[in-house]
C-alpha cells in the first residue's frame, strides 16, 4: 500500500512538471514570435484621404511671413485627365504635384511596413495601426533646403489624416465659427462672403475653381483682392479634436505671402 501510495505520488510530480515546463516552453514561443509588419498602403486606399498640414514661418522669417498659419492639402488624384496619378498639394499661395510613378512618390519598405508619401513640401510616412487603419507615423519636410524657399522658410506645426467620402462638398453654405464671423456660400462657379447674413443667389459673383471635391481656391471681388483656399473636411474627422459632429469648411486666406487666422466653419 505505501509502494503504491508512493507510486501515486510520483506520477502527481511527473504531471505537474510536465505542464509547468510546456507553459513555460508556450510562453518563450510566443515571445519569439516576429512582430507582425504592416501591409502596403495603395494608391487605391490614398484615393480615400487626404493630409492637411498647417505650416508657421519660422521665427527669423516672420518679420516678413507673419505669424499665422499657412495651411496645404495633399491628396492623390488624376490631373487633366491624362489617366496617370499624382500627389497634389494645394495652398491658397501654391499648387504641386508629383506623378506617382515617374517621380516615386510613394513607396513601401516591406521591413518596416513604412509606406512613405512624397510631396512638394517633403514626405509623409504613413503605416496601419492595430486595427489596420492608416495613420500617419511620421512627417518630414525639406526644412533645410535654401533651395526650396516654399518649405525652407516653414516649418510643420500640426498635420492631421483626413477621411474623405467622394462627396462633393461646394455648392453649399458654410457659418464661421472660430476665428471670424460671417458666412460663406457657393454655388457650383461662384461663391461669396458676407459678414451680416447669408449671401443671396445674386451675389454669388466672385469665381472659384474646384481642384478636387474637398479643396477649392478662389479669389475674393473685394478691394483687397485676397486668395483663398477652401478645404472641406467631412463629418466624424473634425479639426485639431473639434467640431467631428459637423462638416467642416477651413478657410486659409492671404496676399503677397501674408496670411491671416484659420477660419473655421460649419456646413448649414
Amino acid at each position: 500500500m505505501k509502494n503504491l501510495t508512493k507510486l501515486t505520488n510520483l506520477t502527481f510530480a511527473l504531471i505537474a512538471f510536465t505542464l509547468l515546463f510546456s507553459a513555460c516552453s508556450s510562453s518563450d514561443d510566443d515571445t519569439l514570435q516576429p512582430e507582425k509588419v504592416a501591409k502596403e498602403i495603395t494608391r487605391d486606399d490614398l484615393m480615400n484621404y487626404m493630409i492637411v498640414d498647417e505650416f508657421l514661418a519660422k521665427p527669423e522669417y516672420q518679420n516678413q511671413l507673419g505669424t499665422k498659419p499657412y495651411l496645404i492639402a495633399s491628396y492623390v488624384a488624376e490631373y487633366n485627365n491624362d489617366g496617370k496619378l499624382y500627389t497634389i498639394s494645394e495652398g491658397w499661395f501654391a499648387s504641386v504635384l508629383y506623378n506617382l510613378e515617374q517621380d516615386e512618390a510613394l513607396t513601401y519598405d516591406a521591413n518596416t511596413g513604412i509606406t512613405k508619401l512624397k510631396t512638394k513640401w517633403g514626405y509623409y510616412e504613413l503605416t496601419r495601426d492595430a486595427n489596420e487603419q492608416i495613420v500617419v507615423k511620421g512627417n518630414f519636410h525639406f526644412e533645410d533646403d535654401p533651395n526650396n524657399p516654399n518649405t525652407y522658410w516653414f516649418t510643420s506645426s500640426y498635420t492631421q489624416l483626413v477621411k474623405v467620402d467622394g462627396k462633393v462638398y461646394d455648392n453649399s453654405t458654410y457659418k464661421a465659427v472660430e476665428n471670424l464671423t460671417g458666412f460663406y456660400r457657393f454655388s457650383i462657379d461662384f461663391w461669396r462672403y458676407k459678414q451680416d447674413a447669408v449671401p443671396i443667389e445674386g451675389e454669388l459673383t466672385w469665381p472659384y475653381y474646384l481642384n478636387h471635391r474637398n479643396v477649392w481656391t478662389g479669389q475674393d471681388g473685394g478691394t483687397e483682392q485676397l486668395y483663398n483656399v477652401f478645404i472641406a473636411i467631412p463629418k466624424g474627422n473634425g479639426w485639431k479634436g473639434n467640431h467631428k459632429d459637423k462638416d467642416i469648411l477651413l478657410v486659409n486666406t492671404g496676399k503677397t505671402m501674408t496670411t491671416g487666422d484659420v477660419v473655421v466653419c460649419e456646413k448649414m
